[in-house]
């Protein structure tokens, strides 16, 4: 091997070690939805009974996200939990799953559905394709 490639391998080695560090004084950085957007609770495994209040928190690093779509996602099937955007600011709201939800497909309020296959959705108001979900389903449980 020439002198160069050697002086190039060992600075490549080298550069690769310390880039690697040791994970016990490295904290595993936390992790950020892509587009921005993160729901924080619910994320997974609570439990939650119509007609009762859901603490609903999410953080952003979108600097373009103004107003926020609250939606929950039970069996594949959005719920509007508010009637107008919310200003992304509050970041933390408690709200009341409600007894009863419009259904655009059969034009009248229904029971909200009870269903362990939740989960939390927050996106852009007016960019829809900018959201996050929970991590992990939750329920809801009929009164």
């Amino acid at each position: 091997m020439s002198p160069v490639a050697a002086t190039l391998t060992s600075l490549l080695l080298a550069l690769a070690l310390v880039g690697c560090g040791d994970s016990s004084t490295n904290p595993t950085p936390t992790p950020v939805a892509s587009n921005g957007i993160t729901v924080i609770s619910p994320n997974g495994g609570e439990t939650f009974v119509v007609g009762s209040p859901m603490q609903v928190k999410w953080s952003y690093t979108n600097a373009n996200f103004t107003s926020a779509l609250i939606q929950v996602v039970c069996d594949g099937v959005a719920y509007g939990l508010t009637t107008t955007s919310v200003d992304p600011a509050v970041k933390d709201t408690s709200l009341v799953v409600p007894d009863t939800v419009y259904s655009s497909s059969l034009k009248k309020n229904i029971p909200f559905p009870a269903s362990s296959n939740c989960k939390l959705k927050i996106s852009d108001y007016v960019i829809g394709t900018v959201f996050d979900t929970s991590d992990a389903p939750f329920t809801i449980q009929a009164k």
